[in-house]
């Protein structure tokens, strides 16, 4: 032993000259070379002793030197504030906040409180509200529920009180205050919605007479409140109210309310001359009402003022609907017996529900009695105050109208109040109703009374007019023609067209053949035609020279022939033909052209006027189609074209192996790789499923794979090896993953073995599907039965880390998974062996970690949940004087609890109480209610008569003038107007007034009489006036209770208004018949009256005839005029009648008028005479016209003459008749107009009838001649007309009908003449009567004219459209694009496919192959994927290899692979090739880039993998991706392998490059800052005896030299040089003398034959071992190191063996130690490899150290290794040169070989030594074998 050495860190030594180091108590620490320990600070606990480590989240430390955390208690949490290094220094935990809590021990953080609960600070558990409070998540308490709401559950269900939704709203008709848990009842007179706090007083005009409602009721039609109410009061006189509304408004002027009405059922209210007060039937009413003429309402009807509206007539007892009367029943009755019926019970008397408003058609002024019918010109709406005059365009021609009629179309009013509407005039007109003026006609219409003048008519065809406003049209004239309607004038016909007076004008007509017109101009117009030049000459303007020189029209037609021509080829003609046929499609013409042939099933002719029949072509067969013609059919999918022995088409099925997808093939294809068809006639190939393949084309069957392999998919051409972790086991079969417990790997050794996976080893494990490897289970693991997965100790159970077995945790902790024993947490328990721990018992608990035992609660405190760490404390509400309990006892109802943790509970003072039990305060009694004395649970209700507020004791009685009819009463109702109270306090009711008295307002003590002129009923808060017709002499009359009318009647002959005290008399020209009149009546119009006080209608005279009263209440009659008459008891004096007269006064009355005059208005003193052409009877009021067909020649005529036969008469025709126009007749002798003959016949000679025109010819209507129809048009069936021939058609001249055209022609236009044309190429008519040619459609085509169908396009070319748009041809499709049959267009095959040729045209696309793609649409083949890249098949686009794969050659079919371990992708995608991963970086495959290797580590070589990075030794660094390790630098170290930085020397100590620790710096040396690369020498003067010195000390004695220990003369070898300072002496020269301070000032040269070197004290004869003298120096060298020498005077050094090294200067080699080697001529011994080991003092050369045998390991750990270490019991080596060991696996086991220490233990016994023991310790740490 050279030196101490340090204690180790976690040991320390306070005393001196000690030989070991002393551990560390628990909870201390210490590093390396310490004195002392120090305790770990709380918060922290000791590790290893070494660190003092923070305590965990959820643990703290509270005490200096603890050696473990504490779980936090329950209530309690530590949480991660630093969740980078997951502790935080936690002397203590924190208690959970109010609103949270935390229930088991040892956690981070605090759980929040659900909804419906709450917590104080520090809580262990969540208490559930109780009744009538709620909570948020996360509350520190509970909120009462606001006032409208509730709860009823009691601490029982969280649910129930979570948030505010939990708070049940009140029901309509309850309240409550904040923290009910139930609603209180509304008393009568309020309300409440749903969620009210307080119940509201029902507003005015609404009384609710319940409790408990949710509104209020609007009083009913009639009546009214005031606030608060219970019931309602009907309203005063004067006013109403509807139903709906709330209060009774006062009636507008115009309108009335009598103020009271009586409802009735089935009554017939009776008038005076009906029994009084009779219930009697509906009929018996209708029949009393019949029985008077003059039956009015106000006799039989209801007297009502309701009633006194309507509109009445006398004696009319038709069934009608009256006025809604009174209340809010409908009212149904006879007119004059209003009111006569109603539906409803009698309810007594009501107020009016409505003022009643005049109807429309009638109005009145204020306060007026009735309504006044609108006069005629006028109109009003409903509620009018006066009538409005008609507007223009409107009248009314009656009085009462509703509303002014629009004036029809046609007639017209100029101005307001119009009666009636007239005629607009003759060429003028009005189109809508309700104009004021007419509009005139424009040029080319007119009107006439005969067509009306609502619009303008049109000309007709062939007509005109040039000017507005006319009242008829014109015909054209000769040679001019008009064929539409409404014209303004007439077009000149054409050169060769005429018109005349028989054709009629609305058309030309065509000159006939060898005829012509010419066009003159405007001046003159063609009536005829000329004959055309004879033969050969110039023709005519409408004639022309034809092909064969004939003179023809523009037609084309031959107007003469000399010869017979032959049909050209494709037509044909019967004999006598004029023109050759074509044959219909499928026919063609015989030989001869005479007739036409079927074409034969197998060929087909191209359409119409075909010359031929064709044979089908290829890919066609031939048919009959329906309608028997022969056609070609393209051959159907599934088949193909082939020729018949006949040389004829047909189509047979494809073959097996074979299909076809299209229509119209001559071949079939073959099926490609991957797919086949096991039948004929397929029309694709079914893809090989899955499992099979097929690498053929044109396949019957696919292949089965062979076991271990299948296709990727369904189609294979190929099969491929199942991979990893996959297997097949039977051929066809899929891949499938291996199951959990079983692995495959694709090899074993050389061998495919994928049809079977295989089962894991012992000890291993596959947890999922398809597992290329089994898994080691983790150590206290192991696998279970079926090896997919490992299972870990039993509950209750851990395991031993050193021998794997499953140990038992003690009590106070548990182990649910097997790998530790925990404490059980605050609030639970365990015994020994405990898989969990038990929570406490309800009313228990426990405080701390590992409890065994929980304990009970204290008094006033409870735990209702298991597992409490704390009891908690008895809520508000509640106490608990038991220990040990679960739960608190809530305060009984009456008392209440106001502080937590209570014991008892206090009783509810007066004025309060506590409903139910658990209150935690009492509840003020509300208004209407008390509390007598202290703990009640419930308040009284103030009984009827008193009321109470708020928090009441007692209740008060109510004061006089107000009442409380019910209990609970909040406040006392005022006593409605028409009521008092009858006690001076405490009345429960208001009594109503009696009959006579009143008591106007509310709140009445008494009732007071009603005044003279009035009377009131029971209960009247006014009185009411006596109606009018009766009075009331006194005050206080009150109403009579038997239904009879109040006030006495006024006598006959007398009258009063409402209110009256006394009745008034009539006065002269009116009269009262009745008692009880309400009016004194005017004598009716035609009476008049002088009587004073008269009492009956018969005091009211008759006017004599030729007198009239004209109003009502006259005392005389005044006299008619001349003009007028009357008749006794006439009203108004009336105008004699048209064809009346009178010529004096007063007379009775009017004279007739004699025949041959009239009196044409009324109030005429005598007639006039009737003119010419007019005639009339006695007493006519005009003079009517002659009818038509009649005459007259004389003034004064009573009747008309006959025209005669041949004549026609107008009306008012004067002396003779008018003969007929030419074209029409007259049959009769009184015709009133001649008729037009009909179209097809013209007049006789004698126009008596009409004659028909011959055949071929036609005549318009009113035509004198009739004319033939010209070419191109027929004559229609009733010779009216020439009708041009339809379009489809043609005819000739003189035709009677049009001929079809044939298929393949057509007639676009009416009036074709002769033949049709041919559709033009491209186009196409299949039908005869065609009239255009269809457009050949896209996908077909026409190549030449007259065609009847168009060809199809075939497949791989499309329809190509002319310049025209016509389809005449069919073109390939270009490159890339492919088209089917009857292609409009070429499609382009999508992105991922190419064109697919047949017959060099593309009919089809194909997927791209694999490897390849297609970008976009349109290409015609697929394009290499580049390197990089590859494709699946049908691709877009390659993919580009994944990071970590790459692809170096183009068409790649499969995904790429990836780069293998120790390499890279050149980029993150599409890489070409993988590179070596460059030194210092490295990966284990399939990246795109490469990892450094961490700090610390190094790898030099390129391509390596993570293992390939290894620790930096000790003395040596590296930062991360370092391709080497370098040397710390000197100054520095560092003792660790893996460091990636160095320390720093501190001061006095120093270090070389590379090293593993600091050296200090000898004595005579000092280094004076810390990083020191060496130590400086003392200077000159100073010293330093210590090693490890940072300074040096100044000599005060004796003298020092450069690096002296002490202060002495120099040494020997030295001399005294400048400064005093000690010299070595040279090279040659020698010093003997020691101590010579002073003395010796130089060194001596050495004899001849001898040498020194510097620094010597003698001369030597020879170098000494461990040098060698220099060839040319001479001087004696040290040896290099590595090299030695043995003896003196040597030369040269010797080189160190193998296994051997030295240092410079050395005079032998040292053996390398056990664990390290070395080469010939090493310095140093190098560390064996991990894995191997090398004994001491043996020497290795050839094999550098030997590998660790089986069984035993040496890792880096362990350099230098001098013997390797066995395998711990449990694991094993099986191989030679191991580094670690290998955990058995399950099933196994392995023991330490004892039989290896046979020799030691022998020596042991026979030494009996103590140092025995320490070699078998040895021997233990090493396993030497």
């Amino acid at each position: 032993m050279t030196a101490c050495t340090d204690c180790a860190a976690g040991k320390y030594q306070g005393a001196e000259r000690q030989n070991q180091c002393i551990s560390c108590n628990t909870g201390e620490i210490s590093i390396a070379a310490a004195s002392s320990c120090t305790k770990c600070n709380a918060g922290k606990v000791e590790k290893d002793k070494i660190v003092c480590e923070s305590c965990t989240y959820g643990k703290y430390s509270n005490v200096d030197g603890a050696n473990s955390c504490l779980n936090c208690p329950a209530g309690k949490h530590n949480p991660d504030f630093d969740t980078k290094v997951k502790h935080n220094d936690a002397s203590d935990c924190i208690a959970c906040d109010a609103g949270t809590y935390q229930s088991e021990q040892g956690q981070n953080d605090c759980d929040e409180c659900q909804a419906g609960t709450s917590s104080s600070s520090n809580a262990v558990a969540c208490v559930v509200c109780q009744s009538g409070k709620y909570s948020q998540a996360q509350s520190s308490s509970c909120t009462n529920c606001p006032g409208g709401k509730f709860i009823q559950d009691d601490k029982s269900d969280p649910t129930m009180h979570a948030n505010l939704a939990a708070c049940d709203d009140c029901a309509a008709g309850t309240y409550s205050f904040a923290g009910f848990a139930s609603c209180e009842i509304c008393g009568a007179g309020t309300y409440s919605e749903q969620g009210k706090a307080s119940c509201e007083q029902c507003e005015a005009g609404m009384y609710q007479d319940g409790t408990g409602q949710g509104s209020c009721v609007v009083c009913p039609a009639g009546s009214d409140s005031t606030p608060g109410q219970s019931a309602c009061q009907k309203c005063n006189p004067g006013e109403y109210k509807p139903s709906g509304q709330k209060l009774c408004n006062d009636c507008q002027a115009g309108t009335f309310a009598s103020g009271s009405y009586q409802k009735h059922v089935q009554v017939c209210v009776p008038g005076s001359n009906i029994e009084t007060f009779v219930s009697i039937s509906v009929e018996e009413c209708k029949v009393k009402c019949e029985a008077d003429s003059n039956c009015l309402a106000f006799e039989y009807g209801v007297t009502y003022s309701v009633c006194d509206s309507c509109s009445l007539v006398p004696g009319d007892c038709s069934l009608q609907s009256s006025i809604a009367g009174y209340g809010t029943d409908e009212c149904d009755g006879y007119a004059n017996n209003m009111d006569l019926y109603v539906k409803s019970s009698s309810i007594g008397d009501v107020g009016a529900n409505v003022c009643e408003s005049c109807s429309a058609g009638t109005y009145s002024q204020p306060r007026s009695d009735k309504c006044s019918e609108c006069d005629k010109g006028t109109q009003s709406g409903p509620n009018a105050a006066s009538c409005t005059d008609c507007e223009e365009g409107k009248y009314s021609d009656s009085k009462a109208s509703v509303r002014c009629t629009s004036c029809e179309a046609g007639k017209v009013s100029g101005s307001t109040g119009a009666t009636a509407c007239g005629d607009c005039s003759e060429g003028s007109y009005a189109s809508t109703s309700g104009l004021s003026s007419c509009a005139a006609c424009l040029s080319g219409t007119f009107t006439n009374a005969e067509v009306g003048f609502s619009s303008c008519s049109s000309c007709p065809v062939g007509k005109f007019n040039s000017v507005p406003s006319s009242s008829s049209c014109d015909d054209c004239s000769l040679g001019t023609f008009i064929n539409t309607v409404g014209s303004t004038t007439c077009d000149a016909c054409a050169s060769g067209k005429y018109t005349s007076f028989s054709a009629g004008f609305e058309t030309c007509s065509v000159c006939e053949a060898g005829k012509h017109a010419v066009s003159c101009g405007s001046s003159k117009f063609a009536a005829n035609c000329e004959i055309c030049f004879s033969v050969h000459a110039l023709c005519g303007d409408n004639c022309e020279i034809d092909t064969n020189g004939k003179c023809g029209d523009k037609s084309g037609r031959v107007i003469a022939s000399d010869s017979c021509m032959s049909c050209v080829s494709g037509r044909y003609s019967a004999a006598g033909s004029t023109e050759c046929q074509t044959c219909s499609f499928g026919q063609v013409p015989n030989a001869a052209q005479t007739t036409c042939e079927e074409c034969l099933i197998g060929t087909y002719s191209e359409g119409d006027g075909a010359s031929q029949c064709l044979n089908c072509a290829k890919g066609t067969e031939g048919e009959i189609n329906s309608a028997g013609q022969a056609i070609c059919s393209d051959c159907p999918t599934g088949k193909r074209g082939v020729t018949n022995l006949e040389g004829l088409e047909t189509c047979d099925d494809c073959a097996k192996g074979e299909f076809q997808d299209q229509v119209g093939q001559t071949q079939c294809r073959s099926c490609g790789q991957g797919t086949y068809s096991d039948s004929v006639g397929q029309t694709s190939c079914s893809l090989c499923p899955v499992g099979k393949y097929t690498d053929a084309t044109g396949s019957e069957v696919c292949t089965n794979c062979p076991a271990g392999e299948s296709t990727r998919g369904a189609g294979g051409a190929s099969c491929f090896e199942c991979g990893v972790g996959k297997f097949s086991s039977d051929p066809g079969d899929l891949c499938e993953f291996c199951p959990a417990g079983k692995y495959q790997n694709s090899h074993d050794g050389d061998e495919v073995v994928n049809n079977v996976c295989f089962n894991c080893a012992e000890g291993k494990f596959a947890g999922s599907q398809g597992s290329q490897l089994c898994a080691d289970c983790q150590v206290g693991k192991q696998a279970n039965a079926d090896k997919t997965s490992c299972e870990i100790c039993p509950a209750g159970f851990i395991a031993d880390p050193s021998t794997g077995e499953c140990i038992e945790c003690a009590a106070g902790k548990y182990s649910k998974d097997g790998n530790v024993c925990d404490d059980c947490t605050a609030g639970k328990s365990s015994s020994k062996r405990a898989g969990s721990c038990t929570n406490c018992e309800l009313g228990k608990y426990s405080s701390g970690a590992a409890a065994t035992q929980c304990t009970l609660c204290e008094v006033g405190k409870y735990s209702n949940f298991a597992g409490f760490s704390t009891c908690t404390t008895c809520q508000l509400g509640y106490y608990q004087d038991e220990e040990g309990q679960s739960e608190c006892k809530l305060c009984a109802a009456g008392e209440f609890s106001e502080f937590a943790g209570l014991a008892t509970c206090e009783v509810c003072p007066v004025g309060s109480v506590s409903f139910s039990e658990g209150s935690t305060f009492c509840y003020k009694c509300t208004p209407g209610h008390f509390a007598a004395t202290p703990g009640l649970t419930g308040c009284s209700a103030c009984s009827p008569g008193k009321f109470s507020g708020s928090e009441a004791s007692e209740c008060v009685p109510c004061a006089a003038g107000t009442f409380s009819p019910n209990y609970g009463s909040s406040f006392c109702n005022d006593c409605s107007a028409g009521s008092a109270s009858e006690m001076s306090e405490g009345s429960e009711s208001c009594v109503e007034c009696v009959p006579g008295k009143f008591a106007s307002t509310s709140r009445s003590g008494s009732c007071q009489d009603c005044d003279a002129g009035k009377y009131s009923s029971v209960g009247t808060k006014n009185c009411d006036n006596c109606a009018a017709g009766r009075y009331a002499s006194d005050a206080g009359t009150a109403a009579p209770t038997d239904g009879s009318t109040a006030c006495s009647a006024c006598n006959a002959g007398t009258k009063s208004s409402a209110g009256a005290s006394v009745c008034l008399a009539c006065v002269n020209g009116k009269y009262s018949s009745l008692e009880a009149s309400t009016m004194c009546v005017d004598c009716q119009t035609g009476k008049y009256s002088t009587s004073t006080l008269p009492d009956s209608l018969k005091n009211c005279e008759d006017c004599t005839a030729g007198k009239a009263a004209s109003f009502s209440g006259l005392s005389s009659c005044e006299t008619c005029i001349a003009g007028k008459y009357s008749a006794a008891a006439a009203a108004t004096c009336t105008s004699c009648t048209p064809g009346k007269y009178t010529s004096s006064t007063e007379q009775g009355a009017c004279v007739p008028c004699e025949a041959g005059k009239k009196a044409d208005s009324s109030g005429l003193t005598s007639c006039a005479p009737c003119g010419a052409g007019t005639y009339s009877h006695s007493e006519s009021t005009r003079c009517f016209d002659c009818a038509a067909g009649y005459f007259s020649g004389p003034a004064q005529a009573d009747e008309c003459d006959n025209c005669g036969m041949g004549k026609y008469g107008g009306p008012a025709q004067p002396d003779e008749c008018d003969p007929c126009a030419s074209g029409y007749f007259s049959g009769s002798e009184n015709s009133p107009f001649c008729t037009a003959c009909p179209a097809g016949s013209v007049p006789s000679s004698d126009k008596g009838s009409c004659e028909s025109c011959s055949t071929g010819s036609v005549a318009l209507s009113a035509s004198s001649t009739c004319s033939a129809c010209v070419a191109g048009k027929y004559s229609s069936a009733d010779k009216s007309q020439c009708i041009l021939c339809p379009t489809g058609k043609s005819s000739g001249a003189t035709a009677s009908s049009c001929t079809d055209c044939a298929a393949g022609t057509f007639a676009g236009a009416t009036g074709t003449e002769d033949s049709c044309d041919n559709c033009e190429s491209g186009k196409f008519s299949s039908s005869a009567g065609s009239t255009y040619c269809n457009d050949c459609a896209s996908g077909k085509h026409a190549a030449s004219p007259g065609s009847s169908a168009c060809a199809r396009c075939v497949a791989g070319k499309k329809s190509v459209a002319d310049g025209e748009g016509l389809y005449t041809t069919c073109d390939p499709c270009p490159g890339g694009e492919f088209s089917k049959d009857a292609a409009s267009a070429c499609s382009a095959c999508a992105a991922g496919k190419k064109t697919e040729l047949k017959d060099g045209l593309a009919t089809d696309c194909a997927d791209c192959e694999a490897g390849k793609y297609s970008s976009s649409s349109g290409y015609s083949s697929c394009s290499d994927c580049s390197v990089g890249t590859f494709s699946l098949g049908g691709a877009t686009s390659c993919a580009a290899c994944a990071s970590g794969t790459f692809s170096n050659a183009v068409g790649r079919s499969t995904p790429c692979p990836s780069c293998e371990a120790g390499t890279r992708s050149i980029s993150s995608s599409g890489s070409t090739e993988c590179v070596d991963c460059s030194e210092g970086t490295f990966s284990d495959g399939g990246v795109s880039a490469c990892e450094n290797c961490p700090a610390g580590k190094a790898s030099s070589t390129t391509k390596a993998t993570s293992s390939d990075c290894s620790n930096c030794a000790a003395g040596k660094k590296s930062d991360s991706g370092s391709s080497t390790c370098e040397a710390c630098e000197a100054g520095k170290y560092t003792e660790n392998l893996g460091s990636n930085l160095c320390s720093s020397c501190p001061k006095g100590t120093y270090s070389v490059s590379a090293s593993t620790s600091c050296s200090d710096c000898d004595a005579g040396k000092y280094a004076a800052s810390p990083r020191s690369e060496e130590c400086t020498d003392c200077p000159e003067g100073k010293y330093q005896p210590d090693q490890g010195s940072f300074s040096c000390d100044a000599c005060t004695s004796g003298n020092a030299g450069v690096g002296s220990s002490t202060c002495a003369g120099c040494e020997v070898g030295e001399y005294v040089g400048g400064s005093n300072s000690c010299l070595n002496c040279a090279a040659g020269k020698y010093q003997p003398n020691d101590n010579n301070y002073g003395v010796d000032t130089s060194c001596y040269n050495c004899n001849p034959g001898q040498f020194s070197s510097e620094g010597s004290a003698s001369c030597e004869s020879s170098c000494s071992p461990g040098t060698y003298q220099h060839s040319s120096t001479k001087t004696c060298e040290p040896c290099p190191a590595g090299e030695f020498t043995s003896s003196s005077g040597e030369t040269e050094c010797e080189t160190c063996a193998a296994g051997k090294v030295s240092s410079e200067g050395s005079n032998e080699c040292s053996s390398c130690i056990g664990g390290k080697f070395s080469s010939s001529g090493a310095a140093t011994c190098t560390d064996c490899p991990v894995g191997k080991w090398s004994a001491s003092n043996e020497p290795s050369t050839s094999e550098p150290c030997d590998k660790c045998a089986a069984g035993t390991y040496a890792n880096v750990d362990m350099q230098p290794v001098a013997a390797c270490k066995s395998c711990d019991p449990g694991y094993a080596a099986a191989n030679q040169g191991s580094t670690d060991c290998d955990i058995c696996s399950a099933g196994t086991y392995s023991e330490i070989h004892r039989r290896q220490f046979w020799l030691p233990r022998l020596l042991c016994r026979l030494v009996l030594s103590v140092a025995c023991f320490d070699f078998m310790h040895i021997l233990r740490e090493w396993q030497v074998l």
